[in-house]
């Protein structure tokens, strides 16, 4: 499992496979127009 802190300051949960998902999710340009924004440390 992974803790990943939000901006916001909520951290989730996030095993591997979603951690990679996001992180693939997050490297397309279409995506960031959202404006999801994660802290990686």
């Amino acid at each position: 499992m992974h803790l990943i802190p939000m901006e916001d300051g909520i951290s989730i949960r996030l095993t591997q496979g979603e951690l990679n998902a996001l992180l693939f999710l997050e490297s397309l340009p279409r995506h960031r127009s959202v404006g999801i924004k994660i802290n990686y440390f």
